[in-house]
């Protein structure tokens, strides 16, 4: 009896890590990460966010190597990512955080959060505003992390980091 108790447990288990899986599939964990598949990203949370301006780079990839990555013959690729953005209110940089985090394929982690009021209030303003249009207020710059697991495979001519290290990617 004990055992088949123990098994129940297990598939019990199983079938939720299972569905932990299929979420971050879904959510591109487990895929490359393609340049042109980012800026399409960056460009459609750009529309959607009602941000002035967004200006976004990525930088080069690293691996970092995890033991229980390892284990499945993966190894993480982090690379950092920089975003300017020009808006008219907060809201819309908060806007533009959250399409980021919930539409880019993989992992995102948000480092650091800039917020710069550029423009006081004045009649001049508020006259452009009322007009209709959206003038620049405030700016801020964004540091993130974007992470996705990579098979070795996908690996070419990477010298081996320690675990937990980083290593180029190529």
């Amino acid at each position: 009896m004990g055992d088949i108790d123990r098994l129940q447990i297990e598939f019990e288990q199983l079938e939720a890590q299972q569905e932990q899986f299929e979420k971050l599939k879904a959510a591109g964990f487990f895929s490359t990460q393609q340049r042109r598949q980012a800026e399409d990203v960056f460009n459609q949370i750009q529309r959607k966010s009602g941000v002035i301006s967004a200006s976004a780079s990525v930088g080069g990839g690293k691996i970092v190597v995890d033991e229980e990555a390892a284990k499945a013959e993966h190894v993480i690729l982090e690379s950092p990512m920089t975003v300017s953005i020009e808006s008219m209110d907060d809201t819309d940089v908060y806007r533009y955080i959250y399409l980021v985090q919930e539409y880019f394929p993989g992992h995102i982690s948000l480092d650091t959060v800039t917020l710069k009021r550029e423009r006081d209030l004045s009649g001049t303003l508020l006259r452009s505003i009322a007009s209709g249009s959206s003038p620049k207020m405030v700016g801020a710059k964004l540091e993130m992390t974007w992470r996705t697991m990579i098979p070795n495979t996908s690996v070419i001519n990477e010298a081996p980091a320690e675990p937990g290290g980083a290593a180029p990617a190529p």
